[in-house]
């Protein structure tokens, strides 16, 4: 199982991206109750697109909001996690 931890320096990366891009790149706060949500799913950063070996992957401050409010709400990517 991945720890929250390995999954924030996972989307911390991505997010990182975001700026190299001049996107609006999540906040580390984001990055990290992100991370605890997907941990507590039993997921890991692939299940957001933003996998260690996603190179490509960029985590947004939209994107990242997109998420959460999904895995709290229970839709979209929430409803995939708890079917898991």
């Amino acid at each position: 199982m991945t720890t929250q931890k390995e999954i924030a320096s996972n989307l911390d990366v991505a997010a990182g991206r975001a700026c190299h891009i001049d996107r609006d790149p999540a906040t580390r706060k984001q990055c990290w109750f992100l991370a605890k949500l997907l941990a507590d799913h039993n997921a890991d950063a692939t299940a957001v697109g933003c996998g260690c070996l996603n190179t490509q992957a960029v985590l947004t401050k939209k994107s990242a909001s997109k998420y959460i409010s999904e895995i709290l709400d229970g839709v979209g990517l929430g409803a995939v996690l708890v079917s898991a």
